[in-house]
Order: C-alpha cells, then sequence, then structure tokens
C-alpha cells in the first residue's frame, strides 16, 4: 500500500494539490476570522500576551523584552516568550504594520508546509478521497480555523507545524534508514521540530520523543544526527541568547514557573476551567506577591520562586491537585465547547461559536474511534510491525504534547493542534483495517503503509 514518490510527475501532482489546498484554506481562515472578530484593524504591536510588546522591542532594540505584567509592567523579562514568534512577527512588520497583511503571509507559509507534507502523506499512501473525510472535518472545525489563523499566541503557529511533522513521521518506514528517498523526510521532520520547540518551551518533551523514536525507527545513526542537530542547534543558540541578555544559559522560557504557580493555587482550584487564570490575584489569599516578586531583579530568580510557590501548592494539596488534574484532562480530551476561562484574543462567538460545538463532537468522535480502531487492529493484526510503530509513535506524542497542559493548565486554543493529526493517524488505521479484509498477515506486512 506504501509508495513513495517516484517521478517529477507525482512530484508536481504533490505540489500543485498543496497549493491550491494552501490557497482556498488561507481564504477561509480570513473569513473565519472576519465572521467572527469583524475586522482587521489591529497592529502588529498592538498584539496581546506580549507579544506585540516583544516584537516592538525588538524592532526598535534588537533584543527580546517584554514587562513581566501583571504582577508589575516595570520588571522586565527577555526570556519570557520563545523567540520563533516575536521574530517572525518583527519580519512581517517590516512588509506592512497591518494585521490583514500578516495573517494573509504567515497562514500562506504555515498552510503551504501543512499542506505539502499532507499531500506527501496522502500520495505515498494512496488513499481515496472519500478516505480523507475526517482529515476535512478537522480542518473546517471552526475552532481549527480560527486559532490556526492567530498570529498572537503559539496556537496560530503550532496547529499546521504539529500537523505537518505528524504527516511526515507517519510516513517513515521502519528502519528505513538514510538513503536518497528518505533525505528529504528526515531532514523535513528535523527542521520542524527544531521550530516546534522554539515556538512553544512546552514542546520539549515532543522534540524529544520525535527524536528518541526516529533514531529507533530508523536504526541509523545518520538519521539520530540529523534529527538531532538541528533542535540541538535551535536550543544552544537560544540559551546563547538568554546568557547574553540576563547573564543565565537557559533554553527554556522564563515564565514556566510563572504557569506552573497560576495553574496551581486555590484561586485556580476554584475558578478553573469557567474563569481565565489571568484573573488570579497577586494579593491576598496569597500575602503580597507584587512584593515577593519585586525582591528579585533576575527573571530566573523570580521565575524559580514562582514555581517553588506551584511545587509548594500541589505537594500541600495533592488531592486538590488530582481533581484539577482530571479537569484538564476533560478539557483535553472530552469537552465540546468553548472554555469559558480561555483568554485567547480569538475565540469563536455567536452562531460560530455553537457550530464550533458540533464540529467538535465529532473530532471527539474521530478521537474515540482512532483510540477504539487502535486496540481493535492492534489485537487482530499482531504480526504487522509498522501498525504497533505508528500506533507507539502516535499516542507517545500525544502523551508527550499533553502531559505540560495537565500539570499546568489546558482550555480549548490547547487543544486544537490534536485534531488534525489525529484525524491523519485515523485514516491510516482505516488503510490498515481495508487492508486486513484483503491480505493475510504475512501480505500485509509486506505492502504495509507508512510508518
Amino acid at each position: 500500500m506504501s509508495s513513495h514518490l517516484k517521478s517529477p510527475s507525482d512530484i508536481s501532482s504533490v505540489l500543485i494539490a498543496a497549493a491550491v489546498a494552501t490557497v482556498c484554506y488561507t481564504g477561509i481562515q480570513l473569513l473565519a476570522y472576519w465572521v467572527n472578530q469583524h475586522n482587521f484593524d489591529t497592529k502588529i504591536f498592538d498584539l496581546a500576551f506580549g507579544f506585540g510588546a516583544s516584537t516592538e522591542h525588538l524592532v526598535r532594540t534588537g533584543t527580546f523584552k517584554i514587562p513581566f505584567s501583571p504582577a508589575n509592567d516595570l520588571l522586565y523579562a527577555s526570556a519570557a516568550r520563545m523567540p520563533v514568534l516575536p521574530l517572525m512577527l518583527a519580519l512581517l512588520h517590516q512588509m506592512s504594520d497591518s494585521v490583514l497583511i500578516a495573517l494573509i503571509i504567515k497562514n500562506l507559509l504555515l498552510n503551504s508546509i501543512m499542506f505539502g507534507a499532507m499531500a506527501y502523506f496522502i500520495k505515498t499512501n494512496q488513499f481515496r478521497l472519500q478516505a480523507l473525510c475526517p482529515v476535512l472535518w478537522a480542518l473546517l472545525t471552526p475552532q481549527t480555523l480560527l486559532h490556526s489563523a492567530a498570529l498572537d499566541y503559539e496556537e496560530g503557529f503550532l496547529v499546521q507545524l504539529l500537523a505537518a511533522s505528524l504527516a511526515l513521521f507517519l510516513c517513515a518506514k521502519p528502519s528505513g534508514g538514510l538513503h536518497l528517498k528518505n533525505n528529504g523526510l528526515w531532514f523535513s521532520i528535523a527542521a520542524l521540530t527544531a521550530v516546534q520547540y522554539l515556538c512553544k518551551s512546552n514542546l520539549a518533551l515532543c522534540a524529544a520523543w520525535n527524536l528518541m523514536f526516529g533514531a529507533f525507527l530508523s536504526r541509523s545513526v545518520k538519521v539520530a544526527i540529523i534529527l538531532t542537530v538541528p533542535t540541538a542547534l535551535a536550543a544552544s543558540t537560544w540559551g546563547f541568547v538568554n546568557y547574553s541578555n540576563t547573564g543565565v544559559f537557559n533554553v527554556g522560557s522564563s515564565l514556566a514557573g510563572f504557569y506552573c504557580w497560576k495553574a496551581n493555587n486555590d484561586w485556580s482550584y476554584a475558578h478553573y476551567p469557567m474563569e481565565t487564570l489571568d484573573k488570579v490575584p497577586y494579593g491576598p489569599p496569597f500575602g503580597d506577591l507584587r512584593i515577593e516578586i519585586n525582591n528579585f531583579s533576575g527573571e530566573w530568580e523570580r521565575d524559580a520562586h514562582m514555581m517553588s510557590l506551584g511545587k509548594r501548592w500541589i505537594w500541600e494539596h495533592s488531592d486538590k491537585w488530582a481533581e484539577l488534574v482530571l479537569r484538564r484532562f476533560w478539557v483535553l480530551f472530552g469537552e465540546v465547547r468553548n472554555t469559558p476561562g480561555d483568554g485567547a484574543s480569538i475565540n469563536p462567538s455567536g452562531l460560530i461559536q455553537w457550530v464550533g460545538v458540533l464540529f467538535m463532537f465529532g473530532n471527539r468522535i474521530i478521537e474515540l474511534a482512532a483510540f477504539c480502531l487502535t486496540v481493535f487492529l492492534l489485537s487482530t493484526q499482531r504480526s504487522v510491525q509498522s501498525l504497533r510503530y505508528a500506533s507507539i509513535y502516535f499516542y507517545g506524542w500525544v502523551l508527550a504534547y499533553v502531559l505540560p497542559f495537565l500539570i499546568g493548565f489546558a482550555y480549548e486554543r490547547h487543544v486544537i493542534p490534536l485534531l488534525v493529526p489525529t484525524a491523519l493517524y485515523l485514516i491510516l488505521l482505516l488503510k490498515y483495517k481495508d487492508s486486513s479484509r484483503a491480505l493475510d498477515s504475512r501480505t500485509a506486512e509486506a505492502s504495509e503503509p507508512g510508518i
């Protein structure tokens, strides 16, 4: 069932399909954005969550820095946001400060990456068009359209990047090694993994999983090196940038401790997920946290202090924390409504919100179908090695993605990057299921789909 692209005509057909899908999908994203937001008047420097401020500071001074608000606007952090979004927004600002222009360019670029990878995945595994319905459903979910279009939080970039890397990974063959037809595949996975990590430090576990499983799958030292070097280089470069700005070599974000504290305290236990955690008070019942924060001159010291507060609460209130984990799990894998406390700047409203509930219900069915089909196929096709590897990789990747949100907090926007990858995984499983009807296990092993 699996065949790599063998001729220029195959490659050109993939590129044409990806280009058409990119243009059409970008247009649909902009339409959904307009229906939901009703304007494109925002300027890049006015974007929320510190991205507008960090972009402005980067453009004007060449350094990363944002106010450490809401605790104290006079305290600044240079490593609060990972660098990809500010850098890309700064480049877009050189062309125009209009959010509309930025939306068009950014989404054309990222959609081309996503649809290029998906077209390769579809062509490699020879899917029929009707088999793609779950993927179309996930892509046309209003929440996917809106959150993937966003400029001022990471999910607006990660929806496409994560879908692309997973689509390519599901094309990999066990013990595929490093040879001509796999070169571009492994290099692409390596590059996407590095960029994802530099978008959001939460994806460190996903990056590690990609690197380890890719090395295991390929059984090749050269592939392991190819997968490791881009992410290691990206992380170390970011670490040296942080060292230059703060005097501390750290490859993560100096907001990790702040988010740990924000997610794990008595106020969050009482109000999550119905209210945004941005409302967590800095005064009673926590004492005057503003004064505590002001006692630390360095952002990494502040971050370590707030991390210790979050960890202490988890340790002292393990029963409450376990309940919070269950709530977060429900948001990630069960909720179909928009979580009221989601502080994203782009959330479904009005009619599009209720249409979104219907689509999210369908996506939950896709998730459940993928899980049940995995159990069924693994129990009936035990000899198909690539099926086991695909299942282990996918659910290991899902666990690596959700674990930081289970420890911290999860809202609807954090769920959306899982939708398209889950649909891609489901149609791969359906391909295995179809093959099992016509082939015995030995034949299926010889003609199995990717991974």
